[in-house]
């Protein structure tokens, strides 16, 4: 059960690098024979003859296409190998190779690159690297402060020598003393300063530090100290880490794989697996008073409070000892158990084993700043972490509500130089009419200009790329899960996860809840066919396989039947008669989603479920009274994780007897989606027809049956939405008569209103209305043509 893989790495005698951050084997050291019938692969693109200055950086970039009789297990992955004079390059096998650092040495070199599918390869495409003497001087690219206040960095533009890069006489900085320079890495030196003033801007110069070419620098600038900001948190990450949270200790002096910028003291939902996470920043009480903290992550989490300022005088105020739900801050949370005491540890004010010189009273003065830094480790599934508080006296914060440590309350050091965009306010989703305009739209703060980007349902919506996206009329296509990234020079911030910015389209004319499938060999409730729906229609009513639906099963799993899928209910051994609630992460059950995704389109349930933890194979029966007439399909679903088209659905019309195991079907839609980000993380995806161009069409009426597949990934589903087509259908035709030109385009109809748009051209078209029973009134103003209709 749970997640799989396996893996073989290798090291030298003596080489003590931990086995958890090995390379496993790929690449040149690896053979293996193949039956290559029906393998083929090319390369679409490889690199010409480049030519390049000694002591730079190069990048080389092939693409190819390939398929493999073996694509069921490895996907069809492309594998690239690049050469150098014919000798394979160990670990070189992405479609892009860089050489950091080109010696001359490299002059006239041979590279190459081939391509290979599981079952054939193609041959080296060779190409000539000329590389031309050095004689361009190294320049600088940044230069920074610490958030210590007591150190410089410099990076220069490529690696300088140790004779001149180690020496503090070729730095100057008006107003601080510089001393002890050391190397970062080729071309970072870190030199230790006296004490920098917050905020303040230095004059810089740097002359005579050689590149390996020999080239003196010559450079006159300026940095800015880091300044405190407000309404920030600091967010570190340690990634690919297998350590225990007590060990973390024996890694906190590396630096962190990643740093971002939080508008809260409240760390992004879903990123990773095996790490460590790190919220830090300065608390600001606005009161005086005694203050109660609360923590809460997934996985183990501990809180920390500084008696002042000072990182080095922070108390352990809170422990989250197992896991819990983002923002559940009181009772039990899942995997979190009050201790032997009956008191729960992640609160301050009953935390056992505070480290707080007061103990459990913990009282500040207002407008101070106190450090404050919440630490959790990450393990698999999903993952969270973040902390609350409240004054003592004060009704406990809700679960579920957000952390009360923004705006004044928290603050940072941020280095102005490198700072990335900072999102002040977040895309807000939309619940719109057929045919109606919605503006999405983002507000960020980055000295340095930003560009933008938004996604739909986790692929780059093309040419989306201002602060706002508009659509101008939605339909179906539109429906989705919405964010956006914003990226400046220093770095990028998204608004993902995306799962409160949705796009919904009222005028759903079925609603279809995933758990409510046929039972008993084909029945169905009359109930399901009426909107709005309850949350519990089908509790305890048995579905049998493979006549209602096929569920995959684990060992764990082999006493239960299609009950099992019913609002969390399991058959339970001794007893497989006896019906009861299944703990939710069961490997069969119902998740509870509560009501962040209960709301459908027209109405909202009471509660609720979704079908856990299913598997490719999977499939479920629906037979529905549909109003007759043609349908567009949306399906809710979640999968933990952000792999790119990484999970597939189909939807079949059932044509034989849905009562009988040897049913008939006809597949009518399909999507290849990626994962959400996380199974509590939703989205809604419009399905397509089988040949992908465009929006599935599916004619249905009374006593349809139509089958939900699992072709691809292991998802939770959720619903499905039938949206019936607008009975008006409207073509555009060409202008026809001699020696007129002309036409009509970008025809829409809004079901909603019952109005008809166009876009005329020239002095001629035509347009073809079947479905209305009149048409009331015809204006063009301009090129807009509006026709309303009955």
């Amino acid at each position: 059960g749970g997640g799989d893989w396996g893996q073989v790495a290798i090291r030298f005698e003596g080489d003590t690098t931990p086995a958890a951050n090995l390379t496993p084997l790929r690449g040149a050291v690896l053979t293996s024979k193949v039956d290559g019938v029906g393998a083929s692969v090319s390369l679409t693109s490889s690199p010409v003859d480049q030519t390049v200055v000694a002591n730079s950086s190069v990048t080389f970039t092939a693409a190819a296409t390939g398929t493999s009789p073996y694509a069921a297990d490895y996907g069809s992955v492309i594998a690239y190998q690049w050469f150098k004079n014919g000798t394979p390059i160990l670990g070189a096998n992405g479609a892009t190779y860089t050489i950091p650092v080109v010696p001359i040495a490299d002059n006239s070199a041979k590279y190459g690159v081939a391509a290979g599918v599981a079952g054939a390869s193609t041959a080296v495409s060779e190409f000539t690297l000329t590389v031309n003497v050095d004689n361009v001087a190294p320049t600088v690219t940044r230069v920074g402060g610490s958030a210590k206040f007591d150190s410089v960095t410099v990076v220069f533009s490529e690696p300088v020598t140790d004779a001149t890069a180690l020496d503090a006489s070729k730095y100057s900085v008006t107003g601080l003393t510089l001393s002890a320079p050391v190397r970062v890495n080729d071309r970072t030196i870190k030199l230790t300063s006296s004490t920098q003033t917050e905020g303040t801007t230095y004059n810089v110069t740097i002359n005579g530090v050689k590149d390996l070419g020999g080239n003196n620098s010559a450079y006159t600038g300026t940095f800015r100290a880091f300044q405190f900001k407000t309404g920030l948190a600091t967010y570190n990450t340690w990634r690919g880490q297998t350590i225990a949270f007590t060990e973390f200790n024996t890694i906190a002096d590396t630096a962190p794989s990643t740093t971002d910028i939080r508008t809260s003291f409240q760390a992004p939902l879903n990123i990773d697996g095996n790490f460590f996470g790190q919220l830090t920043g300065w608390f600001v009480p606005e009161t005086t008073g005694s203050y109660v903290f609360f923590g809460a992550s997934d996985d183990t989490g501990g809180l920390y409070l500084s008696t002042d300022a000072s990182p080095a005088n922070k108390k352990q105020i809170a422990f989250e000892p197992s896991w819990g739900d983002q923002m559940t801050w009181t009772g039990a949370g899942n995997g979190r158990d009050p201790n032997a005491d009956g008191l729960f540890l992640n609160r301050s004010d009953t935390y056992p084993a505070t480290e707080w010189p007061s103990g459990n009273t913990i009282t500040l003065t207002a407008g101070q700043r106190y450090y404050i830094e919440y630490l959790y480790k990450e393990g698999g599934g999903g993952d969270n972490g973040g902390a609350t508080f409240k004054l003592a006296g004060a009704a406990d914060p809700a679960n579920g509500s957000a952390t009360a440590i923004t705006g004044g309350r928290i603050g940072t050091l941020v280095d102005p130089g490198t700072l990335p965009p900072i999102i002040t306010k977040r895309p807000v989703g939309a619940k719109a009419a057929p045919g109606a305009s919605v503006t999405l739209s983002v507000e960020v703060d980055s000295s340095i200009p930003v560009t933008y980007q938004w996604f739909q349902n986790k692929k780059a919506i093309t040419g989306a790329t201002s602060a706002s996206y508009t659509i101008s009329a939605v339909g179906v296509a539109n429906i989705g899960d919405y964010y956006v990234d914003v990226t400046s020079a220093n770095g990028t911030a998204s608004s993902f996860p995306d799962n409160d910015v949705r796009v919904e389209m009222t005028g759903v004319a079925l609603v279809v809840e995933a758990e409510d499938f046929n039972y008993g060999n084909g029945q169905t409730l009359a109930a399901a066919s009426v909107m709005p729906l309850a949350s519990d229609l089908y509790k305890g009513l048995d579905g049998v396989e493979p006549v209602d639906l096929v569920h995959s099963r684990s060992q764990a799993d082999s006493g239960i039947d299609g009950n099992a899928l019913r609002q969390g209910w399991l058959d339970t051994a001794p007893d497989p008669d006896v019906v009861m609630a299944a703990a939710e992460g069961a490997n069969v059950d119902i998740a509870s989603e509560g009501t962040n995704n209960a709301q459908r389109p027209d109405f909202t349930l009471t509660t609720n479920y979704k079908i856990g933890w299913g598997e490719a194979g999977d499939w479920y029966n629906y037979t529905r009274d549909f109003p007759a007439g043609t349908y567009n399909v949306v399906l809710g679903f979640s999968q933990d994780g952000r792999s790119a088209d990484a999970t597939e659905f189909a939807l079949d019309i059932v044509t034989g007897d849905p009562t009988k195991a040897d049913q008939t079907t006809t597949r009518v839609a399909k999507a290849t989606v990626s994962q959400t980000g996380g199974w509590s993380s939703l989205d809604n995806v419009p399905l397509w027809n089988v040949e992908g161009t465009g929006l599935a069409e599916i004619t249905l009426g009374a006593k349809s049956t139509v089958r939900l597949n699992i072709v691809r990934g292991g998802p939770d589903l959720d619903y499905m939405l039938f949206y019936k087509k607008a009975s008006v259908e409207v073509t555009a035709e060409a202008g026809g008569i001699p020696g007129i030109t002309g036409g009509v385009s970008n025809v829409s109809v809004n079901a909603a209103t019952k109005t008809i748009t166009a876009t005329t051209t020239g002095d001629a078209g035509f347009l073809k209305v079947t479905g209305a029973t009149k048409i009331k009134s015809l204006t063009l103003v301009g090129t807009t043509l509006t026709i309303v209709y009955e």
